[in-house]
């Protein structure tokens, strides 16, 4: 707490009565730590009486001495009376465009103090009485915006915010050995082989090492990740057979959500065209745009992602039906070009 002895004292005049108001402008604090965990571990002295510390129920304090409730005790301190300069509500009508001119709902003089409270963030809500949860949600949903963590920004590989964050933390966890791709010169010894994380259902990602190893490559030698990511996608479909094997491209909408189409690379039809596929979503008549062997089709599968790559959504295979023309007319050429050098279609 600050010396009173230096402090500036104010008379203030509110609903027609003074107060001679210590340090106006701002709330002061003793540093008395309370042995019942249930107290706060600070609390608010009485700036209207000379800094007195109050060491019991606030409320009923001011109430008993005073008359007034603690927002009539912040309004009379913090505000110099005016209760014109109460917090606004934040909330705005999504559907009018219109802001609350409501006073911000009051919380507590001493936010977070209490153990049963730790998580209140101020002295106000975001909200009004009327839109206390309304405002909360849509700063919420502003902070995660600027900071890139939408469910929507996450899905869309679009967002630079996201793809930027995603690029920093891999590329740290490389450089500082903290990754399963990390160097084996510098990976810490704390962290297991690749295949103690393999089961019969993966994913495959130790072969993804494996490829990374072979091709001498890392994401840090790629300015965007996604196309590290890309090449693996490729290098792992044609180790996963024969050279020779017959695959399939295809194009299939997705029952679950009709705003995304998805291009895919099979050699078995009947596993793309029943049950649950991408992401746990279901094919909606599956189309096969061309047959070719495994090299081929993978490598026709990697022109068109990284062609289109700041198009795609959803993982590394989907796109949004609006650019459904622009990209079948590209596949359209490159088919053209891989049956030209192959003789299939």
């Amino acid at each position: 707490m600050k010396d009173k002895d230096n402090l500036i004292k104010e008379s203030v005049i509110y609903k027609g009565k003074e107060y001679l108001v210590t340090n106006p402008g701002e709330l002061m604090f003793s540093t008395t730590k309370y042995t019942n965990s249930k107290k706060s571990m600070f609390e608010i002295v009485d700036q209207l009486d000379d800094c007195k510390e109050i060491t019991r129920g606030r409320q009923k304090y001011l109430t008993d001495k005073y008359g007034i409730s603690e927002l009539e005790y912040y309004i009379i301190v913090v505000l110099r009376g005016r209760e014109d300069m109460l917090p606004k509500c934040t909330y705005v009508n999504p559907y009018t465009g219109e802001s609350c001119n409501n006073y911000k709902k009051f919380r507590t003089l001493v936010p977070g103090t209490f153990q049963r409270t730790k998580n209140r963030k101020g002295i106000f809500f975001c909200g009004c009485e009327e839109h206390t949860l309304n405002a909360a949600s849509q700063l919420s949903q502003k902070e995660n915006y600027l900071r890139g963590v939408t469910g929507i920004q996450k899905a869309d590989r679009r967002s630079k915010i996201w793809r930027k964050k995603l690029s920093d933390h891999a590329k740290r966890q490389m450089s500082e050995g903290r990754s399963i791709f990390s160097p084996d010169e510098i990976r810490d010894n704390m962290i297991p082989s690749v295949n103690t994380y393999r089961t019969d259902n993966s994913t495959g990602i130790g072969m993804y090492e494996s490829i990374a190893k072979r091709l001498g490559i890392s994401i840090l030698d790629f300015e965007n990740p996604l196309d590290f990511w890309i090449l693996l996608d490729k290098e792992y479909y044609i180790e996963r057979g024969e050279a020779n094997d017959t695959c399939y491209y295809y194009f299939t909408l997705l029952v679950e959500n009709r705003s995304l189409f998805k291009l895919g690379v099979t050699n078995n039809l009947e596993t793309r065209s029943s049950g649950y596929g991408y992401h746990n979503m279901t094919y909606f008549n599956p189309e096969i745009l061309f047959t070719s062997d495994r090299v081929t089709i993978a490598n026709l599968e990697y022109d068109v992602k990284m062609a289109f790559k700041d198009k795609i959504k959803l993982g590394h295979e989907t796109f949004s039906i609006e650019d459904k023309d622009i990209i079948l007319e590209f596949i359209k050429e490159r088919i053209s070009y891989y049956e030209s050098k192959t003789g299939c279609s």
